[in-house]
């Protein structure tokens, strides 16, 4: 829904309305609200394996045990 209502924002700038969606964010120098929780997130794993977070980086992703990688390092 929310990027429903940012794609019809968007159009409603001036001379915009007949170029492709895509087009129309980079003009007015925006991300589509996928691309910006994709951002969040990353930012989120980075914060947590820096420590810079609430969340231990540990706790949520697991380290693999080193017998499944079939002798590899």
């Amino acid at each position: 829904m929310l990027e429903k209502t940012q794609h019809r924002f968007s159009r409603m700038a001036l001379g915009l309305k007949e170029m492709k969606y895509e087009d129309r964010l980079k003009d007015l120098g925006i991300w589509s609200h996928g691309k910006q929780r994709s951002h969040a997130d990353l930012l989120e794993v980075f914060k947590m394996k820096s420590g810079q977070s609430a969340i231990a980086f540990d706790k949520l992703f697991g380290v693999q045990n080193q017998q499944a990688m079939r002798g590899h390092s």
